[in-house]
């Protein structure tokens, strides 16, 4: 935590440093066959999602998708909001109250 941040019990306070440095590592440089056998894997899920963004025109339903929207984008929420402003007037009428609706 805190003694961490302020550097306490790495060497800062005048012990060694207690850190290899880049000489003591054994720095080795590195030949492209070390990453032999390190392919990239695919993914199944992305594979396919790259196939259909390369042919959408193919699989993509334009009216399917505008009944959708107009469902979920206007049909639902205006029913609920005619659903939630009736159960507010009627408690409003029914306590007697006078309220501003969108």
């Amino acid at each position: 935590g805190l003694a961490l941040r302020r550097g306490f019990g790495r060497g800062s306070m005048g012990g060694a440093d207690v850190r290899p440095s880049v000489n003591d590592i054994g720095f080795k440089k590195w030949n492209p066959s070390d990453f032999r056998g390190m392919d990239a894997k695919k993914a199944w899920n992305v594979e396919m999602w790259a196939r259909h963004r390369e042919s959408y025109q193919f699989y993509f339903k334009p009216g399917k998708h505008i009944m959708a929207g107009f469902i979920f984008g206007i049909i639902i929420p205006v029913g609920l909001y005619c659903l939630v402003k009736a159960d507010m007037t009627g408690i409003d009428k029914k306590e007697g109250r006078r309220r501003m609706y969108m």
